[in-house]
């Protein structure tokens, strides 16, 4: 288990056991429902992420392709669309923890935080399981929407 912070959370995340857990998900959310917006999301994904949050889901040992889950969450706006998911791993909050589970974010093209509130993943990570919380805007495909 190695101790990770992000902004002002910090987590104990063990990345071998997320990698082995991610190895049994054969698909993304956006890849298994046959809805428009996830196949959207599912096109762009490899897009939408942009390098810091790539490096934390590389550093947690999250394949960026199995998204727990995403949801469009929002109207689209000069051709974007905005999409909110959850990566979880194997993890739990640091005692030296001083965050919250979510935040307050400016309206921005990406961010992303760490958090115990998202749909349930402890039959495929554990007990010890928390969750990379993100919100990005991914193009619109007009053969989607």
């Amino acid at each position: 288990m190695e101790e990770l912070a992000l902004n002002d959370q910090v987590i104990i995340h063990d990345r071998d056991a997320t990698i082995a857990a991610y190895l049994l998900i054969e698909q993304g959310w956006a890849d298994r429902c046959t809805c428009s917006n996830c196949k959207n999301f599912g096109r762009f994904r490899d897009v939408a992420y942009g390098p810091k949050l790539k490096d934390l889901l590389d550093r947690l040992g999250v394949d960026p392709f199995k998204e727990w889950e995403a949801n469009m969450c929002g109207v689209e706006v000069d051709g974007k669309i905005p999409y909110d998911g959850w990566f979880p791993f194997v993890g739990e909050w640091s005692t030296n923890r001083t965050g919250k589970d979510a935040f307050d974010f400016p309206r921005q093209e990406e961010f992303f935080f760490f958090t115990s509130l998202f749909p349930n993943a402890t039959k495929r990570f554990g007990p010890k399981v928390l969750a990379v919380e993100f919100r990005v805007h991914v193009p619109k495909a007009p053969e989607f929407i």
